[in-house]
């Protein structure tokens, strides 16, 4: 579908076969890549900003058919409890009239699942690489990186691997071996606490967020090739159904706060995991 546009970046892409077709790709520049996946955004994207779910398992129904990232959210949500549970009833969107694909009533038990989705678009006029959060995943998110921070400072070690030849010919074998297995114990008991406290720490603060007015924020940086990069986050339900995909640029900085306002609530989560490593009397 778009051979058309790879052709004019990679010569001799379109009467290549597979294997050949994969070099070009991989010995192609970031810059190349970069210009490629634009001239493709500009035909695939939809709405002011060209706008496209590149996240595995999110690209169809395209998030241009929906008239707001809560009902987008909601109708992908619904899938996935039916995944796990096929007597969950799969609920179909209603049509505005626009034509486009509303689901008017959220879920009592709903939580969102915007984790830093891929997204591709058109921001400031040029294409741009996007992550699509809601504030609580992103908070959470922040916070296990600052544990792991604080774990790497704190309980430091190091697992290194020894390859030992065999008595018979490639009969080697490889031998683990750890520097302090306590470390490495109570980073291991860290993490689990982490993962067991996650649905409770997601319920809080959604919970919380949802009482608050409506947000966004957005986080420009660049990505290891200097390319533009951008995080975009609504910090509940009800900023998830302000946002259209078709003006989503538009309305992203129509309620656009300082992302600084995140940093309390992120101080606050990790207060609380510091405070139960605290309790368990590790020296």
């Amino acid at each position: 579908m778009n051979d058309d546009i790879i052709e004019t970046y990679l010569p001799g892409y379109t009467q290549a076969d597979e294997a050949t077709r994969h070099t070009l790709w991989d010995e192609a520049s970031a810059d190349t890549l970069y210009q490629i996946n634009a001239e493709i955004q500009l035909r695939r994207g939809k709405g002011a900003d060209k706008l496209s779910m590149c996240e595995w398992g999110r690209e169809e129904p395209e998030m241009g058919l929906y008239a707001d990232l809560l009902s987008y959210d909601i109708a992908y949500w619904h899938q996935q409890q039916h995944a796990v549970d096929s007597q969950h009833s799969l609920v179909e969107p209603e049509q505005n009239p626009q034509g486009l694909r509303v689901m008017p009533t959220t879920p009592h038990d709903y939580l969102s699942l915007y984790r830093g989705d891929w997204i591709r678009l058109f921001y400031l006029g040029q294409f741009t690489y996007g992550n699509l959060y809601c504030v609580t995943h992103f908070i959470l998110e922040e916070v296990e990186e600052r544990i792991e921070q604080w774990l790497e400072t704190h309980y430091p070690y190091q697992v290194t691997m020894t390859v030992e030849q065999g008595s018979l010919a490639n009969d080697n074998r490889s031998r683990l071996s750890n520097d302090n297995p306590m470390h490495q114990q109570h980073y291991l008991d860290v993490k689990r606490y982490l993962q067991d406290h996650y649905a409770q720490f997601q319920h809080q603060l959604t919970s919380k967020l949802n009482k608050e007015p409506v947000a966004t924020y957005l986080i420009e940086r660049k990505d290891d090739d200097g390319h533009p990069m951008v995080d975009f986050i609504c910090h509940n339900d009800t900023t998830l159904r302000l946002v259209r995909p078709l003006s989503f640029v538009k309305d992203m900085t129509r309620y656009q706060k300082n992302a600084d306002a995140l940093t309390p609530y992120i101080d606050e989560l990790e207060r609380t995991c510091l405070q139960w490593i605290d309790e368990q009397n590790w020296s």
